[in-house]
Formats: C-alpha cells, structure tokens, sequence
C-alpha cells in the first residue's frame, strides 16, 4: 500500500511522537516529510491496533526543494550504531571487520582512540571510547559506544527519483547492517560475558542518519530512519485518563502489574520481546485466578479451596482448571462456557509458555499478541464476577 503525506494525523500525534517519525535528522541532512504507512500489525478481534508505520515520504514534492546530488556509480550505505558499551580490546581500534549479511559484502569499523573512523561525520566527541576496563597489560579493553557499519549494494542508484532513490538502497541496507550488529553484540553477551550488552529482541539504534557513499568517497546528505507507530483503541477500551488518585498511598495490584509488563514487552512501539511477554501473561492469571476465586468462596468452601490452592508439595491446579472447573462451582459459569474461543486462546498461551519455559523456543509476534489480549479478556471476565464492594 502506498505511502501518503501523514498531515491528516497531526491532531493524532501532536509533538509526542515527533522525535520518533523520521528517526534522529541532523542539522544539514536530507529530512523528508513524514508520512503514514498503512499497515495493520495487531491480531484481528483485539480492541487495540496499530494502525500503521510513520516515516520517511517517497514522492513528496517537497523532496525536490532539497540540495541534492545524485552520486555516480556502486554505492555503500553507511551506518553508525550505537553499542552500549561494548568492550574491545584497544589493539582491534580502528580495524575493520568483513562479512557477509544477506548476499551484501558488510565491513564493521571500529573508532579510533581519537574518536575518528576512515569517512566518517560523526563528532569524534560522541565516537570516542568512554575509556578502559579491566586489568592494565598489553592489550588493555576500551569501552566503545559507537560502531560503523558499512553495507556494499553492488549496484548505484534506481529511477525512483532524486531522494527516493537513495531512500530505497538505505532501506534495503538497514536490516542487514542491523543483523550483523546484533551478531557482534550477541556473540560479546555469550562467549565475553559482556552481559550488560541489549538482549537479543532490541535492535541497535542508530546514531546518526545513514548515508551513502561511492567509490570517490563522495558523500550523500543524511537518510533518517521510520520511526513511531499509532495504535488506535476502540471506545470502550481508550484510557480514562483520570490519574488523579495516582499520587495517593495505594498498593499496586501484583496481577495488574504483571500483565501491564506483558502488554509492553509486545506493544507496537516497541521491540517485541515475545518471551517475556509469554511468561508474564501467564503468571498474571496464575496469580489473578486463585485471587478472584478466593473472593467469590465462602465459609467452608473458602476453607476447602486455600487447602487446594497450598498444596505447596504436589502438583498445582491449572489455570484452566480453576478457570473452568472451579470457577462453575464457585461462580456458577466456567470459562469455556462462557467464550469457549477465549477458553481455547488460554489453553494455546499456557502452550506457549510451555514452550518458552521448558524448550526455549521464542514465540512469533502474533501468536504472542493473541495471548496477551486472551490475558486481558480473561482478567475482564474475572473481574466481572468479583463480588461488588
């Protein structure tokens, strides 16, 4: 679906999210108007979901305003990342690294201890190790904060158009480039110990805007990243907006809590951290569960019910079984016989806990989406049925 001018969702964005829709634009770069992507990423039946990517316009006449200079030629597609304090040994500053991502010859340089790459405009002020760690010895480790990374396209510029052109190479450039940066930093968190480094779901963040590069050395104008993403709520799902008791002495609810961090680690804006956000879901209704049923027990039946939920030296009782079993005797309507889809929805997220948990294996975005919003739906069931205060 083609991009359009995204002027219509100012009112929507407002100033909050502008840092966000082209990326980091310095002065003097190339920044084109920002512009809105249809592209529904949230799972369908679910009251929330992003509407679409913002970032930069393809034929905008404005790009045509712009100093521009199209380079002659091959083109490399350079980047500068940020590496969040990435020990090298200071013998390795100023090297150059080569391999390949994706059929595309990759160089990874390292600053010098100045600060300086071989091409580079980025202040040395900002590239300049943050100093040294470890034991003094012949090769003591510098903390580094800022890598290049440099992607060889094999070809020069398409018939796009001035501006677009190179906004195409930079695209296609980024996922690689941001791969092999994910690599180095990976194989530093596991084989150096260097725990401290971004887990695996983050990607690296870009410094400053990419660029492009011939053989000449000839240098383009700057290239920002796509940024932010909307997501639109329906009515009876928009945020009230009241924070006014948020000040007050008041104990956050642990279910609550537990489920907010779930919706987080897979919320549109941010990098999918689909374990996590499996994990979590999963103990918050392991946690809000035997909390409602406690509520609606009474007398001998709530004395029976903490004997079943203590049971601290055998098997636990299921979520699903307290959901549907337990919650038919103590509040007259199981789950399944509420919303058996919901049922099931439940029943596929302890799946997939269980397969984080005990294989390892990281579950895709979606999937991870749908059971978070299963979570949710089963927490508003719950709560429906709490006794009124």
């Amino acid at each position: 679906m083609a991009l359009r001018p995204a002027s219509d969702l100012w009112q929507i964005v407002r100033g909050s999210y502008a840092t966000r829709i082209n990326g980091w634009h310095p002065p003097g770069t190339l920044g084109t108007p920002p512009c809105y992507q249809p592209q529904p990423r949230w799972p369908s039946g679910g009251s929330r979901r992003a509407l679409g990517v913002i970032g930069p316009c393809l034929d905008h006449p404005e790009m045509a305003e712009e100093t521009y200079v199209a380079l002659e030629g091959d083109l490399t597609v350079v980047f500068h990342f940020d590496v969040d304090e990435l020990n090298v040994r200071q013998d390795l500053l100023g090297t150059v690294l080569e391999t390949e991502q994706e059929d595309y010859a990759v160089r990874v340089e390292f600053p010098t201890d100045a600060g300086a790459f071989k091409r580079s405009w980025v202040n040395p002020a900002h590239a300049r190790p943050k100093g040294t760690r470890g034991p003094n010895g012949p090769n003591p480790v510098s903390v580094l904060r800022v890598i290049q990374v440099q992607v060889d396209m094999g070809r020069g510029l398409g018939d796009e158009g001035s501006g677009n052109a190179e906004s195409v190479l930079v695209r296609e450039a980024r996922p690689a480039a941001r791969a092999v940066v994910r690599r180095l930093l990976d194989w530093a968190r596991t084989q150096d110990r260097q725990v401290w480094l971004l887990p695996p779901h983050m990607p690296p963040d870009e410094v400053d805007a990419a660029r492009l590069m011939n053989s000449a050395g000839e240098i383009t104008h700057g290239y920002g990243n796509e940024g932010g993403v909307i997501v639109m709520f329906s009515p009876e799902d928009s945020p009230r907006g009241d924070v006014s008791q948020g000040v007050t002495n008041w104990e956050v609810p642990e279910a609550e809590s537990l489920l907010a961090e779930a919706w987080w680690a897979i919320w549109p804006g941010n990098p999918p951290d689909t374990k996590r956000a499996i994990l979590l879901a999963a103990i918050a209704l392991e946690v809000k569960t035997p909390q409602t049923l406690q509520l609606l027990a009474q007398g001998d039946s709530r004395r029976l019910l903490e004997l079943l939920l203590d049971r601290y030296d055998e098997t636990p009782m299921s979520v699903n079984f307290q959901l549907n079993a337990l919650a038919e005797a103590l509040a007259g309507e199981a789950l399944k016989a509420h919303d058996g889809k919901l049922a099931k929805s439940v029943k596929a997220l302890y799946g997939l806990r269980n397969d984080v948990a005990h294989r390892g294996i990281t579950p895709d975005v979606e999937p991870a989406q749908e059971a978070v919003e299963a979570a949710q739906q089963t927490f508003d069931w719950l709560e429906a049925r709490q006794p009124k205060a």
